[in-house]
């Protein structure tokens, strides 16, 4: 839930709860000072007003502003991409509850931070508020520093992970092998080493060196059901769907209730012609995920090889235009109107697709095809020629209706 929230948001709720104190002294500081008093009351006690906190306050509230600003400049993302930037704001903010704790002990008054300054209390008269006043103040420095270091720890040591980080893959790949030449790593940790730096050579498309480590790790541990299911993906990307099918046979007898190793199962053998069986693993990815419009979507593409548009239709009906599962009902469509030999239909379909995504390789190949079949020669070859600089570009993907 919170992954959703923008990158600003964290830091402008944190930059408000640190306002609320010197916010709160400003406006109190400057109502009491016009506010009109009953002459015949007996006079406030006002010994709490300071010039000096006032102007304290003040720029506190204006770096505040400016740093609220400034975390929606192009510049923010860049500084908040610096490894030391969290641990470096935790620290000074621990720092500043720690100095707030020295102050309360040598004045014999204590202000609980976050609070506001009007709220401060006195030693003598009130021991008690004093001291849980310098026991919260304690509490949240100890809290904030413990966390600086906890996150500066976090950033300097190397991990073998494959995190959504694109720019720490490559670290990642060092981290991994420089635990790999530990000798003394016991089994099932190095099987968890290869598997993870197996992750992230699938992350930087690099399959041959994914599918050497994923191997080496299966041999050490042959019912990692996850390094299984990893395993298959890259061998369907690689066009092995014989093997793919096997790994994710293996992994699913190990763990029945893997939703999308159904889905990926079935787009497996549906690359591979077993139609049939695609169309069970698609039926069962359905029943298991009804909300996900991919299986239906998939089934139909099925039934549309075996030229069986009723149903395929049926399918793709149930597939709203806009969601992500629509560029397949339009690769079957094209199927479908290819089958009926009408080669306009086809082009009308797939290009609509490449709309959708100019890199899909299906769709460039067919509609080659198609352009081919009805003599524009010319467009066929500019498929052609972007379906190679595709292949130049990047490496090749499965080349498959389905997804």
């Amino acid at each position: 839930m919170f992954d959703d929230l923008p990158a600003q948001t964290g830091l402008i709720l944190f930059l408000v709860a640190a306002g609320v104190g010197p916010a709160t002294y400003v406006v109190q500081h400057i109502r009491a000072g016009t506010s009109v008093r009953d002459v015949t009351a007996p006079a406030p006690d006002l010994s709490w007003r300071s010039g000096r906190q006032l102007l304290v306050s003040v720029l506190v509230l204006t770096v505040i502003l400016a740093v609220g600003v400034f975390s929606f400049t192009p510049l923010a993302p860049r500084l908040v991409a610096w490894a030391g930037f969290a641990p470096t704001v935790l620290g000074v903010f621990a720092s500043f509850a720690l100095g707030r704790l020295v102050q309360g002990w040598r004045e014999r008054r204590a202000e609980p931070l976050l609070r506001g300054v009007s709220l401060s209390y006195d030693r003598a008269e009130q021991p008690i508020a004093y001291w849980s006043s310098m026991t919260w103040n304690a509490i949240l420095a100890g809290l904030m520093f413990l966390a600086s270091g906890a996150l500066y720890h976090d950033k300097i040591t190397p991990r073998c992970d494959d995190s959504d980080v694109e720019s720490e893959w490559v670290d990642s790949l060092t981290t991994c092998t420089t635990m790999l030449a530990d000798k003394d790593l016991d089994p099932e940790d190095r099987s968890d080493i290869l598997a993870a730096r197996g992750r992230v050579h699938a992350r930087l498309e690099r399959n041959n060196e994914a599918l050497a480590d994923y191997s080496a790790a299966l041999k050490l541990a042959p019912r990692d059901s996850y390094t299984l299911y990893n395993r298959a993906l890259i061998y369907a990307q690689m066009g092995n769907y014989r093997r793919a099918i096997e790994d994710f046979d293996a992994s699913l007898k190990l763990r029945p209730d893997d939703d999308d190793a159904y889905l990926q199962r079935g787009l497996a053998k549906l690359d591979a012609g077993d139609l049939p069986a695609a169309v069970a693993d698609f039926t069962i990815a359905h029943e298991r995920k009804r909300d996900d419009p991919y299986p239906l979507a998939n089934r139909g593409i099925a039934y549309a090889w075996q030229n069986d548009p009723k149903r395929a239709e049926a399918d793709f009906a149930r597939v709203a235009k806009g969601e992500p599962a629509w560029i397949v009902v339009l690769r079957g469509r094209a199927i479908l109107a290819r089958h009926r030999k009408d080669q306009r239909r086809v082009i009308a379909h797939l290009s609509e697709a490449l709309t959708l995504d100019p890199d899909d390789r299906f769709s460039l190949l067919m509609r080659a095809d198609a352009y081919w079949a009805i003599g524009e020669a010319d467009l066929s070859m500019a498929d052609d020629a972007r379906l190679a600089a595709l292949d130049r570009t990047s490496p090749p993907g499965r080349g498959s209706p389905g997804q």
